[in-house]
């Protein structure tokens, strides 16, 4: 996907994350016209795409290897849920000096998730985490009809692309790293980031959108729009889109 741009501006990459595929960004695509090529990665948890060991550091590669080959000038990086985890650590790989801008979506910084996993909020909110790790995709259909009825159907039918069962294990590995410490967590002070949320997002709350602005050792933008969506991107397209394509242009790429 994508549109070429005759202007030059950067390159925009993005990941989607689960539920997700590559489709959710075609609205970014389009909103964009011809100012820049806007390209989506599937990400390794799509049945598509050959079986991988879903660990964090495979994914991490996998998605690494692919920027690289398309990011031989500085580029926009934009990922929603685990693609958001990704660009967490990716600032941290030898792309950095190629990141144009991070841009997270519905994924809080690693120490907020941390200190997100120690309140009192977080049991309310997290136990679709359990269905995912014992591979229950009838109840993931039923809580995504439940919650998030502005984007339901795609959802759902996203959900059909996807192997969940390959994702318990990083699912898994996600929670172990609930231990994180200061001095291991993501370093970006180098690059400019925008994080963008619902209000009150259903699996997040409001809290850890704050508490990841909090921690931004940089530059930090942030957007919070109207809802408890998980999926800004789909539901709130226009003040999303908005909001991206001016980040982008103030960083001057």
């Amino acid at each position: 996907m994508g549109q070429q741009s005759s202007k030059k501006k950067a390159r925009v990459i993005c990941l989607h994350g689960f539920p997700g595929r590559p489709s959710d960004w075609d609205e970014l695509a389009s909103s964009a016209g011809g100012e820049r090529d806007i390209h989506s990665i599937p990400m390794p948890w799509l049945s598509a795409v050959p079986a991988l060991p879903l660990n964090l550091r495979m994914v991490l590669e996998y998605c690494r290897i692919l920027i690289d080959e398309n990011a031989q000038e500085p580029v926009h990086l934009v990922g929603h849920d685990l693609g958001g985890l990704v660009l967490w650590w990716l600032a941290q790989s030898n792309l950095k000096d190629r990141i144009a801008s991070l841009s997270i979506l519905s994924c809080p910084h690693p120490l907020a998730y941390a200190e997100f996993t120690a309140s009192a909020d977080y049991a309310s909110r997290s136990d679709y985490i359990d269905d995912i790790i014992q591979n229950a995709p009838e109840n993931i259909r039923r809580r995504i009809q439940e919650t998030e009825a502005d984007a339901a159907t795609g959802l759902i039918e996203t959900l059909k692309d996807t192997d969940i069962v390959r994702l318990a294990p990083l699912y898994t590995e996600i929670l172990a790293s609930r231990s994180i410490s200061a001095a291991n967590a993501p370093k970006t002070q180098d690059i400019p980031i925008a994080l963008i949320n619902s209000f009150d997002d259903r699996l997040l709350g409001a809290w850890a959108h704050e508490r990841s602005v909090v921690h931004v050792d940089g530059s930090v933008q942030s957007l919070l729009v109207d809802g408890q969506s998980h999926f800004p991107h789909l539901t709130s397209s226009q003040p999303v889109n908005s909001f991206l394509k001016e980040f982008w242009n103030g960083t001057g790429h």
